[in-house]
């Protein structure tokens, strides 16, 4: 009844994807839906770079199979989750399951990378732990999927690959050992945070939706 409501004219989506899925899921007009990147403030934490990969987040997470990678390339990986039960603490990871806010914010600031590994490619998911990261400089390492595509520029502010370990284990080894990508990688990651994905730059896209300017794509 919401959705076909007289009375909503607009939609705001986080991701292209949903679109074009909501419209035909709920047979209505594809313009009713609007794409509008998702913006974040991120408070002012220090800085750091403790080496580890980092990794967090409930939904549609994949990390039975992050675990995987992580063993085999025996990177230092903590994993801040309070509804993964199945992993278990090792000696080159560690499983948080009470690290929320400032402490999660924290331990994100002070990782090398962070990785976001994710189960359904379908389902919008990841894009605040993507702009959390970027904010501080952290290049991703995510799943190739079309919730979190308009997020991740390959190659640019990050590694978006298929979860098969060859390709993790290559992207991960990519940010551990040239140090030049991985700095080129932390800079243009802030960058693309503060043109695209703050608060002001989210809330000046729906403003343009409600005065009935036309969307504009992101750079």
């Amino acid at each position: 009844y919401v959705v076909t409501s007289k009375y909503i004219d607009r939609f705001i989506c986080f991701a292209k994807e949903e679109c074009d899925y909501y419209a035909k899921l709920f047979g209505m007009d594809k313009n009713k839906f609007m794409f509008v990147p998702l913006g974040i403030k991120v408070a002012n934490v220090s800085l750091g770079d403790d080496g580890t990969v980092f990794a967090t987040g409930r939904s549609n997470r994949d990390y039975d199979f992050l675990l995987e990678v992580v063993q085999e390339g025996r990177y230092d990986t903590v994993i801040a989750c309070d509804n993964y039960k199945k992993g278990h603490t090792t000696s080159n990871v560690k499983i948080l399951d009470d690290c929320h806010g400032g402490e999660m914010l924290e331990r994100m600031a002070r990782c090398h990378c962070v990785a976001i590994p994710l189960a359904d490619l379908n389902v919008s998911s990841g894009q605040l732990v993507v702009l959390q990261a970027m904010a501080l400089g952290k290049p991703v390492v995510c799943t190739k999927s079309n919730g979190i595509k308009d997020y991740v520029v390959d190659g640019v502010s990050g590694f978006f690959v298929n979860n098969v370990h060859e390709e993790w284990l290559n992207a991960l080894e990519r940010l551990y050992l040239d140090k030049a990508c991985y700095d080129e990688m932390s800079k243009c990651a802030i960058v693309l945070y503060k043109r695209n994905f703050t608060e002001t730059a989210m809330y000046g896209r729906v403003a343009e939706i409600i005065n009935g300017q036309t969307n504009e794509e992101v750079d």
